[in-house]
């Protein structure tokens, strides 16, 4: 799973290799990064499917 975590200025992500569901991976995850600072925020979480179609969709576009 991916999970995104944005402020106007900067992007950075996670990667987590997991068992656990996408909604418990988010509800957790959520919880320690505002433990661990309250200026970042989670943005979204998506699988790394759901990440690798998202980079390469101008190509898939491109060679349809």
């Amino acid at each position: 799973m991916f999970l995104g975590v944005r402020n106007f200025s900067v992007g950075a992500g996670l990667y987590i290799r997991t068992p656990q569901t996408r909604k418990r991976m988010a509800a957790a995850l959520a919880r320690e990064v505002r433990a661990w600072t309250r200026i970042f925020a989670p943005y979204e979480m998506i699988t790394l499917q759901e990440q690798v179609d998202r980079s390469t969709s101008p190509q898939q576009v491109a060679v349809t």
